[in-house]
């Protein structure tokens, strides 16, 4: 349903969960986060174990709203929101201004806000603005970091 440099919005969902969309250039967009999120989830049954499809934000897509996302999450575009999810990578022009949960945390842009999670990596090319609650935390050379910094046992509870 999506192509390479393009997104889509949502016309409708009927009784059944299906899907009709209208693809847009990614330019023109500003998409609902849920509604993504529900096209982009895709979920296979092998012997009770679940996996997902990475849900992508792409450049220059601005998303104004919290995603809840079971899977990983990468985000090269901009969200104004809190993004939950298993883990989430944010690229080197991603922004991201909100709370953010989950498991494992790889910043490359830029984030504000709050961040808690298991495994927190700031990349060189990382701004972060935040309070981390963490369990493990790496600073990489060259990455800028304001806030406050706090270990927990299990930083996914606090949120």
């Amino acid at each position: 349903m999506q192509r390479d440099g393009d997104c889509f919005t949502i016309h409708e969902i009927d009784a059944r969960k299906r899907v009709r969309a209208q693809l847009l250039p990614s330019n023109d967009a500003t998409l609902g986060a849920a509604q993504l999120a529900h096209h982009a989830r895709s979920t296979r049954h092998n012997r009770c174990r679940m996996s997902y499809r990475v849900f992508s934000v792409p450049p220059r897509v601005r998303i104004r709203e919290n995603i809840d996302f079971p899977g990983p999450v990468v985000i090269e575009g901009t969200v104004l929101g809190d993004v939950r999810c298993m883990t989430l990578t944010v690229g080197e022009r991603g922004i991201v201004d909100g709370t953010i949960k989950a498991d494992r945390v790889t910043i490359l842009g830029e984030v504000s806000g709050e961040i808690f999670a298991t495994h927190l990596t700031l990349k060189p090319s990382s701004a972060v603005a935040a309070n981390i609650f963490h369990k493990h935390l790496s600073l990489e050379d060259g990455c800028l970091f304001e806030g406050n910094s706090r270990r927990h046992a299990d930083p996914l509870e606090l949120a």
